[in-house]
């Protein structure tokens, strides 16, 4: 049970025993009465008022011994009680602000992310136009080397094919000429090689 006011609590508990004492007193004094009316002797009053006066004396020394431990018990608990609230709160209010503190960092986090994420599907896309770049101007480039290849192959098929078309020309022609030079024209042409020799030193 917590006491919100010792002192007033203390007071409360007096004076109820001071209502059963009195209480007892009016039982006792009806009692009394009554077998006083039946004939009893006044020796029983006196009995009685000893009685009371020492459950009185009792009471009071009960109250005297009592009334300062108790009130500092009372007192005792109540900062006790106090101070556990005290702290209480502390720590009440110290787990609102690392709930906020955490609830911010959550935030903070969860934006962050979005942000990583965010830079991750960006970087990838750059990283796909840079695959894409390269590929193109790999694929570009091949094809500028197939041409060129086909080029100097064109160019090799057609110098090998005049090359056989001269020698085929020249065949044909020494043909020609074997069939058709007489020994008079050979030697003819034999002596203007010489002369155009002998000129040419």
């Amino acid at each position: 049970m917590i006491v919100k006011d010792p002192k007033k609590y203390y007071l409360t508990v007096l004076g109820s025993w001071s209502a059963i004492i009195l209480l007892n007193l009016v039982l006792a004094a009806v009692c009394l009465a009554a077998e006083t009316g039946h004939g009893g002797g006044g020796g029983q009053i006196k009995d009685f008022l000893y009685r009371v006066l020492n459950f009185s004396i009792l009471v009071g020394i009960m109250y005297y011994i009592t009334k300062k431990p108790l009130a500092n018990f009372l007192a005792n608990r109540k900062e006790s009680i106090r101070r556990t609230l005290q702290e209480l709160e502390l720590k009440k209010a110290e787990a609102e602000k690392k709930y906020e503190e955490y609830q911010k960092k959550l935030e903070a986090l969860d934006v962050e992310t979005k942000d990583i994420i965010q830079e991750y599907i960006e970087s990838g896309e750059k990283e796909k136009q840079k695959i894409i770049e390269a590929a193109r101007k790999q694929a570009q480039y091949i094809k500028e080397q197939a041409q060129f290849a086909i080029r100097q192959e064109v160019k090799m098929a057609k110098a090998d094919l005049q090359r056989e078309i001269a020698e085929m020309t020249v065949k044909t022609a020494e043909e020609i000429l074997r069939k058709n030079i007489k020994k008079k024209d050979h030697d003819r042409l034999i002596d203007e090689f010489r002369k155009k020799v002998v000129k040419a030193k």
